[in-house]
């Protein structure tokens, strides 16, 4: 979601959906309409409460197959 001038606040959920439907980190971020530095750095916020792994490496782990 982008608020005000151009800033992003993505939620989990946005996260987590982007690259459920996606195949790679690069197509979640076109997914979104953001740049994959921005992805990126969403990503590597966020923890999988199961695996206690970042999303960012969970996609980069399994790009061409989903598994979250």
């Amino acid at each position: 979601m982008r608020l005000k001038h151009g800033a992003l606040n993505l939620s989990e959920a946005e996260v987590k959906y982007a690259i459920l439907n996606s195949t790679s980190i690069s197509d979640a971020a076109r997914f979104l309409h953001i740049s994959v530095g921005a992805f990126q750095r969403y990503a590597k916020m966020y923890f999988d409460p199961i695996s206690q792994k970042r999303y960012y490496e969970l996609a980069k782990a399994a790009a061409g197959r989903r598994t979250l």
